[in-house]
């Protein structure tokens, strides 16, 4: 039997201006898939001890070592979007992976589509949905996706998996327990048409509307909420403003076991004077704000790590700048996580993934603890 040949890459190229974060060196090489079939392609011609390739969409949510990257990486170029079936006011609307989650949201909100409305300004590709499980103001993914289909690297094969078997978390799902082992080829998406947004589940955006939590209001007022917020913290990608170098939030909010939650906030307000925010409660945990454990351990909008800073607009991002070096972002990272832990007691967790080898970095504090 003849293996089929895998697709023409390129070498040596820079991943920094594929990213949001803009830093770190070169991959060894580079396909651009332009449809699921290319990913197919290349699984197809890969030899049985070759690594999958590292899946990339807009680069809005990795680190990449200034080492760059030791092998391929699949850089998610096509897309599309297709309304397929329409029972009652749901219309199952299927993306493919390559697809802008930004025009995925603009499409919904023109066609009078909720339950994607919350994820205004949300950088990246429909193909990392399932993956972080990704979510904004009250909406996440595990809301509204039926099912994905997707490519299994072990194998060879296409399958689909549905929303229970993506077995979604906080920002989680098994795509991301399991890094390596499935490519998003697309995702359907269980999506009303109702021309009002779902109902309203955060404060904030709340506030911003000048409505109670769970009021609907129209689906493009939803959109422009978000943004306005969003651009507020430096959270939409734009030239103009330096502070949008980044990967968005940098840690997860932490949870805190139910039991011990009293204590842990006792413990906070004896040592700040402030209790710590009790953002929501999940299953048998208390969801708290990171950002909030980041100030109370004495770190400040703008502080600069070597050639890295926290975000002058709010404290859960970490900046790039022109020269910027993957190291400091890590040296950022690690500082921040070390501290907040000693003076806390909660250690935090990026939500971005770091690619390449930051092993020849050293570790803040010497202790062996890193980010």
């Amino acid at each position: 039997m003849i293996k089929q040949s895998a697709p023409a890459l390129d070498t040596d190229v820079p991943l920094r201006p594929l990213t949001t974060l803009g830093v770190g060196g070169n991959a060894d090489r580079l396909l651009r898939v332009t449809s699921a079939g290319d990913l197919v392609e290349y699984a197809a011609g890969m030899a049985a001890d070759e690594p999958p390739p590292l899946l990339l969409g807009h680069g809005s949510n990795v680190v990449v070592s200034d080492s760059g990257f030791p092998g391929t990486v699949a850089l998610m170029c096509g897309g599309g979007i297709e309304p397929r079936s329409v029972s009652g006011d749901r219309v199952e609307v299927v993306v493919d992976a390559g697809e802008s989650l930004e025009r995925l949201v603009r499409f919904a909100v023109d066609e009078g589509l909720a339950g994607v409305e919350c994820l205004a300004g949300v950088p990246g590709t429909v193909g990392a949905l399932p993956v972080q499980n990704v979510g904004a103001y009250g909406q996440d993914v595990s809301q509204i996706l039926l099912h994905a289909d997707v490519l299994d690297w072990r194998t060879g094969r296409r399958g689909r998996m549905t929303a229970r078997e993506c077995e979604f978390g906080y920002r989680d799902s098994r795509f991301k327990r399991e890094p390596g082992r499935y490519a998003v080829l697309s995702v359907t998406l269980g999506l009303h048409r109702r021309g009002l947004g779902e109902p309203v589940a955060y404060q904030q955006l709340a506030d911003e509307l000048g409505i109670a939590v769970g009021d609907r209001v129209r689906l493009a007022e939803v959109e422009a909420a978000v943004l306005t917020i969003r651009r507020r913290k430096g959270m939409v990608v734009d030239p103009a403003d330096p502070d949008s170098r980044s990967v968005g939030s940098f840690f997860l909010n932490p949870t805190i076991p139910l039991p011990d939650w009293d204590a842990f906030s006792e413990r906070l307000l004896a040592a700040t004077g402030r209790r710590p925010p009790h953002l929501a409660d999940v299953g048998d945990s208390v969801r708290t704000s990171a950002g909030w454990l980041i100030e109370q351990a004495g770190f400040t909008r703008g502080q600069r790590f070597g050639t890295a800073r926290i975000s002058t607009k709010h404290t859960l991002a970490l900046v790039a700048e022109e020269g910027t070096k993957a190291s400091d972002i890590w040296l950022a990272a690690g500082t921040i996580v070390n501290r907040v832990h000693d003076m806390c007691g909660v250690r935090l967790h990026p939500e971005p993934r770091f690619v390449g080898p930051f092993d020849e970095y050293p570790t803040p504090g010497g202790d062996g603890r890193h980010a």
